[in-house]
């Protein structure tokens, strides 16, 4: 599905006979005839290429890829004008469009090979991003991007006044698996506490391995006594769970295991990244402490 923001009827039928012609690949086209019927429809997130005319009345494309990248819909935007501005294209690449066409140059192969190639490097871009993003052993969310992410939870309460709170939890004993059954077993286990907190808890929730046997869950928009209750579910979950490893020689064992937890919610606790990790870890290390197989909040 393409989305073509233009306000010249003429091109708009151009453009349109451009995308019929193609010989591999069948396009859908919407046409919004104008930057504020543009930008509605971006908003909406139902099209997988944009198609921005430079001149939109009182307003420029420029200002609609803007706000189209603000929206990061994922889908890439390619810039169409009237001009042969060499700096224009230039300024049009570095704010974040895929490619730049001028309507007088332009064919119907052009067209196709743009956003051919636009989808592309989109999808390319896509998965290096979700590389850098992800733990390699778990697919959660890693250390880095489980940061930014609190931080924008952090910032979001400043902002706004939301709560935001924060489960920090250890693997009871990992160290025993890891020399009973050899690192392959412990790399497993791993995985499968990571499989285990993906159901039990919610798609809004940020699950991220902190290293080692340690994760961390980011709770938006909820408090500690909502994040204690979660954490204790899971807690729960693992406990009376029975994990499968292979042993040394390869033999199938069944494992039980036990996990400690610290809660600490913003504002409640404190209102800063630092301090945040911080009390929950202590409150993790309460857990410790005292036997394992608990939560705690800070």
């Amino acid at each position: 599905r393409v989305l073509l923001v233009e306000d010249d009827e003429d091109d708009f039928i151009l453009t349109q006979g451009y995308l019929s012609a193609q010989p591999s690949q069948k396009f859908q086209m919407d046409w919004a005839q104008n930057y504020t019927e543009g930008l509605d429809a971006v908003k909406k997130r139902g099209h997988d290429v944009f198609l921005l005319d430079y001149r939109l009345g009182s307003h420029d494309g420029m200002e609609l890829l803007k706000e189209a990248l603000d929206e990061d819909t994922g889908a890439p935007i390619i810039m169409l004008t009237g001009m042969d501005d060499h700096n224009l294209g230039l300024e049009a690449i570095k704010a974040g469009a895929a490619d730049y066409l001028v309507k007088g140059e332009l064919t119907a192969g052009l067209l196709g090979r743009s956003i051919h190639y636009a989808l592309e490097r989109t999808n390319l871009m896509a998965e290096i991003k979700a590389i850098a993003l992800r733990d390699e052993l778990t697919c959660l969310f890693n250390r880095r991007e489980m940061l930014r992410i609190l931080r924008h939870e952090l910032d979001r309460h400043l902002r706004y006044g939301t709560i935001v709170s924060l489960i920090i939890l250890d693997v009871d004993g990992l160290k025993r698996i890891n020399d009973t059954y050899g690192h392959p077993a412990g790399d497993k286990l791993i995985q499968l506490m990571a499989q285990r907190m993906e159901k039990n808890f919610r798609s809004t929730d940020c699950l991220a391995r902190y290293g080692g046997d340690e994760f961390v869950v980011v709770l938006p928009e909820t408090d500690g006594a909502g994040a204690y209750l979660l954490a204790e579910r899971l807690r729960q979950a693992i406990f009376l769970d029975r994990f499968e490893l292979c042993d040394l020689q390869g033999n199938i064992v069944d494992v039980e295991l036990s996990a400690s937890m610290g809660i600490a919610e913003c504002p409640g606790d404190t209102d800063n990244l630092e301090g945040l990790l911080q009390a929950a870890d202590q409150a993790l290390y309460h857990s410790k402490q005292h036997g394992g197989n608990q939560a705690h909040r800070a």
